[in-house]
């Protein structure tokens, strides 16, 4: 790409003005700069962190983290190696971090290149679970039929997170804090105990596990919970990875968790014998998961409920069971199943 093609990419979205920036140019929505030109070769776009941290992840031939002192300011994109798609996209996500919500109302939450839910169905959707800019257009560019939204949606938002809400969701301190505290309870770790996190989201229990003294690593099947889970638990070895198909050797670990990952688990036998195989003897797991009871209520809504997998204590039980742990059981709070067992 071209230092033009990218002016070009960025006036084209709403109410955007370029300007001098320290010798510069800057693009700028409401007087606020979403992207600035360093050079002919570059151009920095400006993110959130997680924003900052994902580009890079995600794009390591073309972007790198671009700091300003002690700050992480931008991602810096190589103009020789980015393609207009990422371009576009990065500088849309950049501006509509900047853009006021009163442009993002006056647009119907629908800037440029942006598309939107063509069924009334989808559109209620996407109005119900607050889909921002970033969704909508990762919507619009999936080209995938109108029938397919809602396992999109149920992509988007659960089984593999993505986008600035996913971020912010999985970020938040008080994220599934629930599910968190059962079963940090239950596996009661000490500083001789080796974590692994199965599905670990924005990193909060990695996080409180390393503050336990504990060592712990995480895996995540969505870029975007990896590279969040490494910003928020830097300490914690994090990689991106299947739960069926773990990347360690045998015994690695002395605890496994996974906290409202099972019911999105496709083949749960074969991850719980990978947790299994992972943990070393007289290793423990604890997973928090969601009663069938609670399907279609808020804490399972609908049309995610209906791709999810729901099972009864005694199926917990003897699914474990059958990976080879023993004295599995279930404790079970209202609809909030906590399955612990042994290796």
């Amino acid at each position: 790409m071209s230092a033009e093609q990218i002016r070009e990419l960025a006036l084209a979205l709403p109410e955007v003005v370029e300007r001098d920036h320290h010798g510069r140019p800057s693009f700028r929505v409401a007087d606020r700069i979403f992207a600035t030109l360093w050079d002919e070769r570059h151009v920095n776009v400006i993110l959130d962190e997680p924003g900052i941290l994902t580009a890079v992840e995600a794009n390591p031939a073309s972007c790198q983290e671009f700091w300003w002192g002690k700050r992480l300011r931008a991602a810096q994109v190589d103009l020789s190696r980015a393609d207009p798609a990422l371009a576009c996209e990065l500088l849309a996500d950049a501006w509509e971090h900047k853009a006021p919500k009163r442009l993002l109302k006056e647009l119907g939450a629908q800037p440029a290149g942006v598309g939107s839910p063509r069924s009334s169905r989808a559109q209620e959707l996407a109005e119900r679970f607050r889909l921002g800019e970033d969704d909508l257009r990762a919507w619009g560019q999936s080209d995938l039929p109108d029938d397919a939204f809602d396992d999109w949606l149920t992509d988007r938002l659960a089984r593999r997170p993505a986008g600035r809400r996913a971020r912010e969701t999985y970020g938040a301190d008080d994220v599934h804090d629930f599910a968190r505290r059962a079963i940090l309870e239950a596996l009661a770790l000490q500083s001789t105990d080796r974590l692994l996190e199965v599905g670990c989201g924005g990193g909060l229990l990695l996080g409180e596990a390393l503050a336990s003294g504990a060592s712990a690593s995480g895996i995540d099947h969505s870029e975007e919970m990896v590279a969040l889970a490494r910003q928020r638990a830097p300490a914690a070895a994090v990689l991106k990875g299947a739960a069926e198909r773990l990347p360690f050797p045998d015994r690695s670990f002395t605890a496994v968790a996974m906290s409202i990952v099972f019911m999105f688990l496709p083949d749960p036998l074969a991850a719980l014998r990978e947790c299994h195989r992972v943990l070393e003897p007289g290793g423990r797991i604890a997973i928090y998961t969601t009663s069938p009871r609670l399907r279609g209520t808020p804490a399972a809504p609908e049309p995610l409920a209906s791709r999810s997998c729901f099972y009864e204590n005694a199926e917990l039980t003897a699914l474990a069971t059958k990976a080879g742990f023993r004295d599995a059981v279930v404790a079970d709070d209202n609809g909030g199943q906590l399955l612990t067992a042994e290796r």
